[in-house]
């Protein structure tokens, strides 16, 4: 993060400062502010030789948002699509 993340915002900074082991909790005012905090903690990971997988939310357009490959597996999201 300190490397790369003069490109991402707070929020992103904040998700991966308040990670705990592997897992980083993010929230976010709004869905639209948390899918792009999502996709910012994924690609500042990248950047640094770290994928992130195994997402999962209970926010239908966060999941939509998250490439499938990217989603925790049988994971059940709350409208049952997933």
């Amino acid at each position: 993060a300190k490397d790369h993340g003069q490109a991402y915002g707070p929020q992103v900074h904040d998700a991966i400062n308040g990670c705990y082991v592997d897992d980083v909790p993010m929230t976010a005012p709004t869905e639209e502010e948390l899918v792009k905090t999502v996709k910012g903690v994924v690609e500042l990971c990248a950047r640094g030789g770290f994928e992130v997988v195994k997402i999962a939310s209970n926010s239908k357009e966060v999941l939509k948002s998250v490439p499938e490959e990217l989603r925790a597996k049988n994971f059940k999201d709350p409208e049952g699509e997933h």
